[in-house]
């Protein structure tokens, strides 16, 4: 199971894609975007998200697809590795013996 710099690839490239989609949708005129209110930036224009079937499908897939999945794939991320760690940890104190504990104590003490 080790990561090459083919699987980074390859992942890059998919996020890259992932990306472009939702970028360009508006091309496609699903959805649209807008100057925000200082006009120094771009956004989803929510007064279209308001009125237009199109923009509020468009705002729906976002949440989804660029909030809730990739917070849900976070979250599962994280709580394998806590789970990974933390019977990594349970498998070093079984491997400890009590006579390694000792004598990690005794060199304690003549110190």
């Amino acid at each position: 199971n080790k990561f090459s710099s083919t699987h980074a690839r390859i992942l890059l490239l998919c996020v890259w894609a992932y990306a472009f989609v939702f970028a360009t949708a508006p091309f496609a005129d699903w959805g649209s975007y807008g100057p925000e209110p200082y006009g120094t930036a771009c956004c989803i224009d929510w007064k279209a998200s308001n009125k237009e079937h199109k923009a509020i499908s468009y705002t729906v897939a976002l949440f989804v697809f660029c909030y809730i999945i990739p917070c849900t794939l976070i979250l599962i991320s994280y709580t394998l590795i806590l789970l990974t760690v933390k019977g990594s940890r349970r498998a070093v104190k079984q491997h400890v013996s009590p006579q390694t504990k000792a004598s990690a104590v005794h060199s304690l003490i003549m110190k």
